[in-house]
């Protein structure tokens, strides 16, 4: 999947909640805290695993 279907999906899944939590049977602990791990999780699992900038340390442990 690329990051533009993970976000739309991860979108909907946060909205999709917010409507249940708001019209649904969920508690209000319950909604307050998963209100605010589902983007935590979103974030997590969408963001790139490996930073922009080129490491400064090569693969040996030296600097160039």
């Amino acid at each position: 999947m690329s990051y533009i279907q993970k976000s739309l999906l991860w979108g909907a899944a946060i909205i999709a909640f917010a409507l249940i939590g708001a019209f649904g049977p969920v508690e209000n602990e319950t909604f307050k805290s998963m209100f605010f791990m589902l983007p935590v999780l979103a974030w997590a699992t969408i963001g790139q695993r490996r930073s922009c900038l080129p490491c400064p340390i090569s693969r040996t442990g030296e600097k160039p």
